[in-house]
């Protein structure tokens, strides 16, 4: 009776599971009021217990600080999918003289939108790290995993099975990572929310597919929130293209103005101007016919 019972349970989760974000909400939050205090102590205990133990402290709106609680990496083989699909989102730093983006920090989710991996990644030559954007500082790119150390990782969620992000090849080159050796898919969801004058940015997107998620990213931009997002919006990709099959783009997006100045938090020193002489007009005194003779 009590294997019965079990599938029983097991089934009942993967129901709320099969929930998009807002029906799942929905259902907890009118059945906790039917509970009896202990049983919601439980309930805490439990989630409290089951963030500390995913190192889920550093969350969407969660800046990089320093804490004993927050999990210098995060892995967890058990969720990583076989032939299924993995959403990524990795934050880039710029390398001195060359102007490469290179991965800061990557963040890979499942479908149910749990954290596979998590880890800042170790660089060198950096000329820029971005931190009013990123949280990250040449201190915390110090501490992290070496660039292969991160690829081992990340081919040991991705192998054979498919990525979907935004700028999501720019994301794998970032960290040298060779999809097509590795028998990884790419799902380019910029491929889709797109128009004449090209791809969307996941921010665009969520303002106008989930207006009520504006704030995902925060202060700070967390690939872990930009993850979970993208699991949102390909989602939703998924269900405009099923309902509209002869459309290849989906453009009907307003696309938000870039400011004029971003203050990123720090400021590229390894670049040199040069000014470059223009022909003067004809007729037109030129400093450079000066006799100083005279």
């Amino acid at each position: 009776m009590a294997i019965f019972e079990s599938k029983d349970r097991k089934k009942s989760v993967d129901e709320l599971y099969d929930l998009d974000e807002d029906e799942y909400v929905d259902v907890v939050c009118k059945s906790l009021p039917d509970l009896s205090k202990p049983k919601l102590a439980k309930i805490k205990n439990f989630i409290a217990n089951k963030r500390l133990m995913l190192g889920d402290k550093v969350d969407q709106c969660t800046g990089l600080t320093s804490s004993p609680r927050v999990f210098d990496l995060i892995y967890r083989g058990d969720l990583i999918p076989k032939n299924g699909l993995v959403f990524m989102d990795i934050e880039k730093l710029n390398v001195k003289d060359s102007h490469k983006m290179v991965a800061g920090t990557v963040a890979i989710v499942d479908a149910r939108r749990e954290l596979i991996l998590w880890r800042i990644i170790k660089q060198e030559n950096i000329c820029q790290y971005f931190p009013k954007l990123t949280g990250l500082d040449a201190g915390k790119i110090n501490d992290g995993i070496t660039v292969a150390q991160a690829k081992a990782l990340i081919k040991k969620v991705l192998a054979n099975n498919t990525v979907v992000g935004a700028a999501v090849q720019e994301d794998l080159d970032s960290v040298g990572y060779d999809f097509k050796s590795n028998k990884t898919t790419i799902m380019e969801i910029q491929d889709y929310f797109r128009d004449s004058k090209g791809p969307f940015r996941l921010s665009d997107l969520v303002q106008h597919l989930f207006p009520q998620k504006t704030d995902f990213q925060c202060s700070l931009h967390s690939a872990i929130a930009d993850a979970r997002m993208t699991v949102k919006v390909a989602k939703r990709m998924l269900v405009l293209k099923r309902k509209h099959p002869d459309s290849t783009t989906y453009g009907s997006i307003q696309r938000s103005s870039k400011p004029a100045k971003l203050d990123v938090g720090d400021r590229c020193h390894c670049s040199k101007t040069t000014k470059k002489y223009r022909q003067r007009p004809a007729g037109k005194p030129d400093w450079r016919d000066f006799d100083y003779n005279i």
